[in-house]
C-alpha cells in the first residue's frame, strides 16, 4: 500500500503542476507572452500528462499483485461481474482509510481471508471483500451513523451483485457489452483447461535462445509467441496468411484492461519473466486460424460469423441450414476474450461454445 500512495502522490504533484502552468499561460494571453515561452509551457503540460499515464497504468500494475490473491482466494468466475463498475479512486487521502483498515484487522484476527478492494484493479464493489467460511461478504464501512442518498445507493448496489451471485440472475447490469435486460449464468460443462505450463515453457526458451524469440504450435490453429525482439520473423509465415484466415492477440496491449480476468501475474511464473512482460521487454502473442474455429462448428450443423466486435459480440453462430434472418446466437467478447488473457485451450472454448449454443436452441 505505501508503493501505491507513493504513486499517487506523484501524479497528484504532476496535476498541480499542469494547473499551475495552465494558469500562467491563461494570464499569458492577457499579458502577450512570446510563442516560444508560450510552446515551452505547451510542452511541459505534455510532459507532465505523459508521466500521469505512466504512473496510472504503474498503479495498475501494483494493483495486478494483489489480484492475483483475489483470483486465489475467490472464484474467478465470481470476480468478473465484481470488476464491471468504475474504480474507486486514489486509496491515500480517502477519509475512511483508519476504519476500513481496523475491519481488515479484525477479519484477518477472526482468521477470515480478507482484501482492501482498493488495492485490486477486480474488485469494484464494497471497500472490503472478505471470505469467511466459505461465503464471500461485502463490507461497505461507515464510520457515521447518518444515511444519505449516496450511502442508499452503494447498499442498493451491494445488494444487487449480491443476489446475482446466488441466484444466477440480474437485471441490473448493463456494462457488459453495452446490453440491458437480464443476464443469466450457464455453468461451464467440463473443466476448464488452459495452457500456461506450455506459455511458461516457450517464455524460457525464448529467453534462453540465442535468436530470443520462440514461436510454437499448441494446438491445431493455436499458436503462442515470445520475444525479446520486435522483428517480423517472430510470427513467420503467419504474418503472411490472407486477410481475416487469422487472429492475431498482441498480449502486452491486453495487461492494463482491468476486464477481471485471471491476471498475468498468475499466469507468468516467473517474477522476473513478469516484470519483463510489464516493462515491455517481453512480448507475448497468441494466434489463431479462424478455419479452425469455421470448421469445427461446422462439425456440429454451426455457421460462424467473425464480427471483429471484439469488445462486445465477436462471433455469431447460426444453424447451417437456417434462412436469412433467422435468429443468432452471440459469443461475448468477455468469453471470448480468456482465450488470450487466460490461455486457455482453443478446443475447450469451442467444445463450451458448442455446448451451449445447442442448450440455446433447447
Amino acid at each position: 500500500m505505501t508503493m501505491l500512495v507513493r504513486i499517487e502522490t506523484k501524479i497528484r504533484e504532476h496535476r498541480r503542476l499542469i494547473k499551475e502552468l495552465r494558469r500562467r499561460l491563461s494570464l499569458g494571453r492577457k499579458s502577450r507572452i512570446d510563442k516560444v515561452e508560450a510552446k515551452r509551457i505547451k510542452n511541459a503540460i505534455s510532459w507532465h500528462s505523459s508521466r500521469i499515464k505512466e504512473y496510472q497504468l504503474l498503479l495498475i500494475t501494483f494493483r495486478t499483485i494483489v489480484d492475483g490473491l483475489a483470483f486465489i482466494y475467490f472464484d474467478k468466475w465470481d470476480i468478473k461481474p465484481l470488476s464491471f463498475k468504475e474504480h474507486a479512486g486514489f486509496i491515500s487521502g480517502k477519509a475512511g482509510l483508519d476504519f476500513e483498515l481496523r475491519i481488515l484487522r479484525l477479519a484477518f484476527s477472526s482468521g477470515h481471508i480478507a482484501i482492501l478492494n482498493d488495492l485490486t484493479n477486480c474488485l469494484r464493489y464494497g471497500d472490503i471483500t472478505i471470505l469467511a467460511n466459505g461465503r464471500k461478504l461485502f463490507i461497505e464501512a461507515k464510520s457515521g451513523r447518518k444515511g444519505n442518498a449516496r450511502v442508499q445507493r452503494q447498499k442498493s448496489e451491494l445488494e444487487d451483485i449480491a443476489e446475482y451471485l446466488t441466484s444466477g440472475k440480474s437485471d441490473k447490469f448493463h456494462a457488459i457489452g453495452g446490453v440491458e435486460g437480464e443476464f443469466t449464468r450457464v455453468s461451464i460443462h467440463r473443466p476448464e483447461v488452459d495452457h500456461r505450463n506450455r506459455l511458461n515453457a516457450i517464455i524460457s526458451r525464448a529467453r534462453e535462445r540465442v535468436d530470443k524469440y520462440c514461436m510454437e504450435e499448441i494446438e491445431p490453429g493455436l499458436y503462442y509467441g515470445a520475444t525479446y525482439v520486435a522483428d517480423r520473423k517472430v510470427l513467420g509465415t503467419l504474418i503472411d496468411k490472407p486477410p481475416g484466415s487469422v487472429i492475431v492477440s498482441f498480449t502486452n496491449e491486453l495487461k492494463y484492461s482491468g476486464l477481471g480476468y485471471y491476471p498475468f501475474s498468475l499466469s507468468i511464473y516467473d517474477p522476473e519473466a513478469w516484470y519483463e512482460f510489464c516493462s515491455g521487454k517481453l512480448m507475448l502473442l497468441l494466434v489463431v486460424e479462424t478455419k479452425v474455429i469455421e470448421d469445427r462448428l461446422s462439425s456440429h450443423g454451426i455457421s460462424v460469423k467473425i464480427t471483429n466486435e471484439w469488445t462486445k459480440f465477436p462471433i455469431e453462430l447460426t444453424d447451417i441450414e437456417a434462412v436469412e434472418g433467422a435468429n443468432k446466437s452471440l459469443v461475448g467478447g468477455h468469453f471470448f476474450g480468456r482465450l488470450f488473457y487466460e490461455f486457455l485451450s482453443l478446443y475447450w472454448l469451442l467444445e463450451e461454445m458448442i455446448y451451449l449454443y445447442h442448450q440455446d436452441r433447447d
